[in-house]
């Protein structure tokens, strides 16, 4: 039987855009979810936050998931 084992290598390069992919993901998220705390008059980030921020950000976030993209 064969084996389906993924041998890869990546250059430094490609982890460093990687990195800075995620991180700048990241960043706009928690600034996103700051503005939405802030404007429920909170100084404190809560997982609501960070939910309402995806969800206004739709189609722009490629972590937002949405059941009727599965009809697409």
């Amino acid at each position: 039987m064969g084996s389906n084992k993924f041998i890869g290598r990546w250059t430094a390069h490609a982890l460093y855009v990687m990195q800075y992919a995620a991180e700048d993901y990241m960043v706009g998220l928690y600034e996103d979810s700051q503005a939405c705390a802030t404007h429920a008059k909170r100084v404190t980030l809560m997982p609501q936050d960070l939910r309402l921020a995806r969800r206004i950000r739709g189609a722009r976030d490629p972590g937002y998931y949405s059941g009727a993209n599965l009809l697409d």
